[in-house]
């Protein structure tokens, strides 16, 4: 089992809804545990760079979705994507939790840099604190 006090690293893409993440991750904040999230996220994630008619599929579950004109889903879907990694990562900061982002296209160890940084910052530990 991991002790209190400890550290873990979790990247993921953390792309399921919010509320099934902390639900995941709760236990290890009531055990005192101090996370460092690596959300790894592909440029086209973020920016949506689609234009008319575009097949999307689910890599896990082989679901299709075809859209006419992809170009009139961008700005909702650039919302919804912006407002579930505000809300990962202020979740995380109330817990005392570092969240970052690698991109796909950047090397992975700017990344690692940042959470070495956070496990290094002893301020940030929760010690209980309000989840």
């Amino acid at each position: 089992p991991i002790r209190r006090f400890s550290d873990i690293v979790i990247a993921s893409d953390f792309l399921d809804p919010v509320e099934e993440i902390q639900q995941w991750l709760d236990p290890l904040a009531r055990r005192g545990v101090r996370a460092h999230l690596i959300e790894v996220a592909d440029p086209a994630e973020e920016t949506f760079p689609y234009s008319g008619r575009t097949e999307f599929r689910d890599p896990e579950t082989g679901e299709k979705l075809t859209a006419g004109r992809a170009e009139t889903l961008g700005d909702d879907y650039r919302n919804l994507y912006s407002a579930r990694r505000d809300a990962l990562s202020a979740w995380c900061k109330r817990l005392g939790w570092s969240y970052t982002v690698n991109h796909t296209d950047r090397l992975a160890s700017e990344a690692l840099v940042k959470v070495h940084l956070a496990m290094g910052d002893d301020s940030s530990y929760a010690w209980g604190g309000a989840r």
